[in-house]
């Protein structure tokens, strides 16, 4: 964030801006082709914030699929103040493609990989997904908690997670 210029004797003042006091980060997540996002919480980033002194509005950018096969990608900037935290949240609804059915038709099958960003300490990562109505979790990789037709699940992101959800009625 911009801060007052130093004081010197005879300096005369010019903005300062002091790269330390946060940290400008490029959110991407990638999800499976075809998923629509819904909803996401980008932050708009005031004038007195950036080295221009323009105001950075909030957005979340479709990236198309980057180059990558079957992937569909959207970002959005992220600036974080030193010693405080940031949560970005995105909704998406994903293709059908992404669920395999049993032999029997009676259970699907989701999986989800999540990949840590190297050189980052273990983050929280909460998950939550709503399911077809009148559908339950029969099988999961991780512990999910229902609550009102929606399952979640805590993490602590040490490491890439692959996982898998079956759920059935």
């Amino acid at each position: 964030y911009l801060l007052p210029p130093p004081s010197f004797p005879g300096e005369i003042p010019e903005p300062y801006y002091n790269m330390d006091e946060c940290h400008w980060g490029y959110l991407r997540i990638y999800t499976p082709a075809g998923t629509r996002l819904l909803r996401s919480n980008p932050q708009e980033i005031p004038a007195e914030a950036t080295w221009l002194g323009e105001t950075i509005p909030a957005r979340t950018d479709d990236l198309g699929d980057e180059d990558i096969p079957g992937a569909q990608v959207f970002g959005m900037l992220v600036v974080t103040p030193t010693h405080e935290t940031t949560t970005a949240e995105f909704e998406y609804a994903l293709p059908m493609e992404v669920l395999s059915q049993s032999p029997d038709n009676e259970l699907w099958t989701y999986r989800l990989k999540i990949q840590k960003q190297p050189g980052m300490v273990a983050q929280p990562f909460n998950l939550t997904l709503r399911l077809p109505a009148g559908m339950q979790i029969k099988n999961a990789s991780i512990s999910f908690a229902e609550n009102a037709g929606a399952w979640t699940a805590q993490l602590d992101l040490r490491t890439d997670r692959l996982i898998e959800v079956t759920f059935g009625n």
